[in-house]
Formats: structure tokens, C-alpha cells, sequence
């Protein structure tokens, strides 16, 4: 029903959305994931998104990446960790290569993951 493989699995039910938590089942690294879906600290960039927001006055780290890297997998709940210390400070934002891969080629991704530090009112990011 469900595909519920192993036990203990913790899934939560966000209306008919299914979020299913992959991480160590303590009490704080599941209540981070569930203020993670509630508020999340990393913004989802579209291409779309990328140009409104990240070309805006504020400072941005993206990270540029790919469901299906391993290195991308083990950087996300970091990312994420990074994101809620630096609200307010720094947005952070994450774009899915696989997903905009048209997109990505544009902006020259070579790799994942790749991060990029965008100043303020500048087109010339710093790559991490």
C-alpha cells in the first residue's frame, strides 16, 4: 500500500502528499525533517525561479545537483542543516540538473554536486 520495505519506516502524510524519512531514527533528526517540510530552509529553483530570485539583491548559495549522486544524497541533510543556521542571512536554493538539464548545460555545471556562492549584483558566481 504503502511500499514499506523495512521497518522502522517513518513516513509523513502531508494531505495526499507521502514524505517518507530517510535518516537515523532519532527524536531530533525527524523533527528536523518534519520542520523541514513544514518550513522548508532550502528553496526548490526552477529555471524560472533562478532568474527572478537568485539575480536579486540578496546572497545565494546554490547547490546544483542530481537524485542520482551519491555525494548529492550525502550532502542534502547538510545542506539543509546550513540552510536553517544561515536564515537571514544567506538564501540557499537547490536546482535539480536531471530535471533542467537544458538549463544546468547553460549555466555550465561540470559536475555534482556543484556549489555556488552568488554576491550581490553580480552575474560572476564563486564555485565551491
Amino acid at each position: 500500500m504503502h511500499d514499506i520495505r523495512a521497518y522502522p519506516t517513518t513516513v509523513v502524510f502531508n494531505q495526499s502528499i507521502i514524505h517518507e524519512y530517510d535518516g537515523h531514527n532519532n527524536a531530533e533528526e525527524i523533527l528536523e525533517f518534519i520542520e523541514d517540510l513544514r518550513n522548508p530552509s532550502v528553496v526548490t529553483l526552477t529555471p524560472e525561479t533562478f532568474n527572478s530570485l537568485v539575480r536579486r539583491d540578496e546572497v545565494w548559495m546554490v547547490d546544483f545537483y542530481a537524485p542520482w549522486c551519491g555525494p548529492c544524497q550525502a550532502l542534502m541533510p547538510e545542506w539543509k542543516r546550513m540552510a536553517r543556521l544561515l536564515n537571514g542571512y544567506i538564501s540557499v536554493g537547490s536546482v535539480d540538473c536531471q530535471k533542467y538539464n537544458v538549463f544546468c548545460s547553460q549555466e555550465r555545471v561540470n559536475a555534482f554536486p556543484e556549489i555556488r556562492l552568488y554576491p550581490v549584483k553580480t552575474n560572476s558566481p564563486y564555485n565551491f
